[in-house]
């Protein structure tokens, strides 16, 4: 039996209605204003990720919808990036009802992982628990780019640690490493500062330039075909 895309997608549609269906039955109204509250207000103490800003400008309804804002902004833009070889997510979304769509498991990891990683970016306040909602993405966005091959063509006077890693730049891999040792280094900072909560920012915006150098080079697209 195929199971198409389609079909998948109403599955997951289904179980979140069915999931509802209590809490719609007794309070509509209730259920989706919680489910969406933007009104929420975090403790200024606890963030993580906005310590370098005033408390003033982290509890301003301004920068709460400059933030969700930005969020739609880069999802848009990330859209046109995940599943290039289709022409972009919406392109792809579009191709499903011509027939069948193969897709790479890495292609799925990095739409995945990348949305998931954006939400974090610009989430309101990001308090210590959080990290769990992605640490275990990080080692996949930083290292799944490398071109790690298991067919050596190598040309003379090459080292042992070149035909290890697919002749990829150990500077390479040791500012990868940093950038996951950084991040950790920010989360175990408590209470967080000025320095961890900006640092983690550019660790964040490392990451992201390194899966657009690693993936979307107008001159090779780099996608693994991994299955």
């Amino acid at each position: 039996m195929i199971i198409s895309f389609r079909m998948i997608t109403l599955a997951i549609i289904a179980i979140l209605i069915v999931l509802a269906l209590p809490f719609l039955l007794h309070d509509p109204f209730s259920y989706l204003q919680r489910s969406f509250d933007l009104s929420r207000v975090f403790l200024f103490k606890w963030t993580v990720n906005w310590r370098f800003l005033s408390e003033e400008i982290f509890l301003d309804h301004r920068f709460h919808i400059f933030l969700l804002a930005t969020h739609i902004i880069l999802l848009f833009f990330a859209g046109y990036l995940w599943f290039r070889r289709y022409g972009g997510y919406m392109h792809m979304l579009s191709m499903v009802n011509y027939g069948k769509l193969l897709l790479s498991t890495n292609e799925m990891l990095i739409a995945l992982f990348t949305a998931n990683l954006i939400g974090i970016c610009v989430a309101r306040s990001l308090h210590y628990q959080f990290y769990s909602w992605y640490f275990y993405t990080l080692p996949y966005l930083l290292f799944a780019g490398l071109p790690f091959h298991s067919d050596w063509s190598f040309k003379d006077r090459v080292t042992s640690m070149q035909k290890s890693v697919g002749a990829v730049s150990p500077l390479s891999i040791i500012l990868r490493c940093c950038i996951l040792v950084g991040i950790e280094l920010c989360w175990n900072t408590y209470p967080s500062t000025v320095i961890s909560s900006a640092m983690l920012h550019c660790f964040h915006t490392a990451i992201f330039y390194i899966l657009i150098h690693d993936y979307y080079n107008d001159n090779d697209l780099k996608i693994h075909k991994t299955t």
